[in-house]
Order: structure tokens, then C-alpha cells, then sequence
């Protein structure tokens, strides 16, 4: 909270300093918009949610051959897991370098403005990543593992 309200200090203070009418609408929509990331990530969760559902449904014929073969429920949760995960992290990695993209622009733009790009918050964005997928995947991944392998082949 404290880097928060440190951070929201700077805006306004570069803001009064300059004259920058737009840092100041930024340090009121950075205050604003922290609350719309927590919705904005439930939503983006769901959305993975819906692509894992999808992909089940549309290879249940694999999961019923693979299951008559022998796989386990383990390697099956798996693999759905570890696709939801690799599809967060993709996702996670294009906001990083929009996010790089953005910070050089700014950077750029307004010289002594400090701004930085932070390596301890490109490693909390990709746990943040991680976990998303994680838990994004462990329905879909419940429900594939879960199938029986006589009623996944009939199904078409």
C-alpha cells in the first residue's frame, strides 16, 4: 500500500511540477483502476476456463482412447492443466511487452519522468500468471479426467 501511495505521490507531484493535466488524470485513473484489475483477472480466468471446457469437449474421442489405453487420471488432469497454464503464461508474456513497449514510449516521451520497468513485478506478473491458469484449468482438467473411456468413444 505504501508503494501505491508513493507511486500516486509522484504522479501528482510531476503533475503540479509540469503542468501535466493528463498526470493528473492518470494518478486518479490509477487510483480507479485498481479495482477494475481484480474483475478485469476473474474475467480473464473464466475466459481460460471456457477455452479449457471447449478443448475437453472437442478431444473427449482422444481422452476416451487414451483412458481404453491405460492413462491414468493424473496424466490427463495434467496435460489440461499444463495447457491452461502455457496459454495464461503466452498471454502473460504479450502483456509484458506491451507493458515494456509502453514504458519505453513513456520514457521517450517525457524524459524526466522517472519511470522503470521492474524486475521483481515481471516475476510477481508471471506467478500471477501461473496461478491464473492453475486455477483456471482445474475444473475442465476435473471433468477430462473423470470421463468414462466407453461413453468419451460413443460420444461424437
Amino acid at each position: 500500500m505504501r508503494k501505491f501511495e508513493a507511486t500516486i505521490g509522484l504522479f501528482r507531484k510531476h503533475a503540479q511540477q509540469y503542468q501535466f493535466d493528463h498526470l493528473m488524470l492518470a494518478a486518479q485513473g490509477y487510483q480507479e483502476s485498481r479495482l477494475d484489475q481484480r474483475a478485469k483477472s476473474r474475467v480473464g480466468a473464466i475466459g481460460i476456463m471456457n477455452i479449457t471446457f471447449v478443448s475437453v469437449k472437442e478431444r473427449t474421442k482422444e481422452i476416451g482412447t487414451r483412458k481404453a489405453l491405460g492413462a491414468r487420471r493424473r496424466t490427463i488432469l495434467l496435460q489440461f492443466l499444463i495447457e491452461s497454464t502455457a496459454l495464461c503464461l503466452v498471454g502473460g508474456l504479450i502483456g509484458l511487452i506491451f507493458a515494456y513497449l509502453m514504458c519505453f514510449g513513456m520514457a521517450a516521451a517525457f524524459p524526466s519522468f522517472p519511470i522503470r520497468f521492474s524486475f521483481g513485478l515481471v516475476i510477481a506478473s508471471m506467478i500471477v500468471s501461473v496461478l491464473t491458469g492453475l486455477v483456471s484449468g482445474i475444473a475442465p482438467a476435473w471433468s477430462a479426467s473423470r470421463l468414462d473411456p466407453v461413453t468419451a468413444l460413443r460420444y461424437e
